[in-house]
């Protein structure tokens, strides 16, 4: 497998599909598509935004968490898989996320989740809380003076 290239695709699941899927039934652009793209003219309105993108305001959802969650599960599936097939026996190499817009976004958030601290006031930061903690030291980086 050395100097090889294998691509996999990680289906990734939509935030607000059923509103997307209701939303181009009424539009009559597609969702790559706009009214200044379609005819050439410079005509522009104020609902600028593409409705492909309306998957992005997805993030914000409550379910947005567990769709990063089936992704992970998703992606490693997908890894399993491609280690017991006969292309990815051995397989020792680097492993490279790509994703469109969504999908980079999904796949962004599952590499960098945390545990959720647990605001007492239902924000991310409040004001209100105590000091943070003092920073552990990483055992893996180290600085010496020699």
């Amino acid at each position: 497998m050395l100097g090889r290239l294998a691509l996999r695709l990680v289906p990734c699941p939509a935030p607000c599909a059923e509103a997307l899927a209701v939303l181009s039934n009424l539009s009559p652009y597609s969702f790559q598509a706009s009214p200044c793209a379609l005819d050439g003219s410079t005509f522009r309105h104020q609902d600028s935004i593409p409705l492909g993108a309306l998957p992005l305001f997805g993030v914000s959802s409550p379910e947005y968490p567990e769709l990063v969650a089936k992704t992970v599960c998703a992606a490693n599936q997908v890894y399993h898989d491609f280690l017991k097939s006969e292309q990815g026996h051995g397989f020792t190499g680097q492993v490279s996320l790509i994703g469109d817009s969504l999908g980079a976004i999904l796949g962004f958030d599952a590499l960098c989740r945390v545990a959720p601290l647990g605001s007492r006031y239902g924000s991310d930061n409040s004001i209100n809380e105590e000091a943070p903690p003092a920073p552990r030291p990483n055992p893996l980086i180290s600085i010496s003076d020699g």
